[in-house]
């Protein structure tokens, strides 16, 4: 009897996930909805085409925005924003080489969220479409790393981070304005600890992209096998032809 097992194996993603992670907790700095250039002129200032439009903060390409008033060490940076197809936005942590950001881009003809780590230079993305509706992001930095959150789910994490003080900002290109409505302004320590909702459960990652060098690998992997079972059947054969002729009379 020859048996042929073939196992398929694919990876899955498990979505990190950090309860009460950080005990310090969050104290509120400030928040700004954008309906009051008085009051958004406190903490920050516009270039470009960024402006102020019936609650809502847009930038075009040339648009950008940075907020003196967020300068800290550590902080949460929450805010609702739609981004156009084609449109990268980048929500920044400047300050102290490189920036740090959740950035919304296509990449290879998908749109991903991305997490741009300004203090090890690594990038890792989640697909997510950002570009129908208004989404909520967050993005979280404290002594345990640098997180992104979307709808209020942690979908990336790096851990890798110093405290050298940032300051946030934003700034888009495209052929589309970028839209943010709101921003709540964190700072670290003396208020409460975030915990993950319970619906921010495990759960699988979108399935890659196809690889033509795994194609490759199955179609010699196909190969290995019938050979492997002519080779078997060839040596029963010869072991005793019999085997194989039903009709065969001694």
């Amino acid at each position: 009897m020859v048996a042929a097992l073939i196992v398929v194996a694919y990876p899955v993603w498990a979505n990190p996930s950090r309860v009460n992670a950080d005990p310090a907790g969050w104290s509120p700095k400030f928040s700004l909805a954008f309906n009051d250039e008085k009051k958004f002129a406190e903490q920050c200032r516009k270039s470009g085409d960024a402006q102020l439009d019936t609650g809502f903060l847009t930038l075009g390409e040339s648009g950008g925005v940075e907020c003196p008033g967020s300068t800290q060490r550590y902080g949460k940076y929450e805010f609702d924003a739609a981004a156009p197809p084609g449109t990268t936005a980048r929500f920044e942590l400047r300050g102290g080489g490189s920036a740090s950001s959740l950035q919304l881009l296509t990449a290879n003809g998908v749109e991903v969220v991305r997490l741009v780590d300004g203090d090890d230079g690594k990038m890792r993305d989640w697909p997510f479409t950002y570009s129908d509706k208004l989404h909520h992001y967050r993005i979280d930095w404290a002594p345990s790393g640098l997180a992104v959150y979307v709808e209020g789910c942690q979908r990336l994490l790096d851990p890798k981070v110093t405290s050298s003080p940032r300051t946030f900002g934003i700034a888009a290109t495209g052929p589309a304005p970028l839209r943010v409505n709101t921003l709540l302004v964190f700072s670290y320590g003396g208020g409460i600890a975030d915990s993950i909702p319970a619906r921010c459960g495990q759960a699988r990652a979108p399935t890659p992209e196809p690889s033509h060098r795994w194609t490759w690998w199955w179609i010699l992997g196909l190969g290995v096998a019938v050979v492997a079972v002519t080779l078997v059947v060839v040596a029963v054969r010869r072991r005793d032809p019999r085997k194989l002729r039903p009709g065969h009379r001694k």
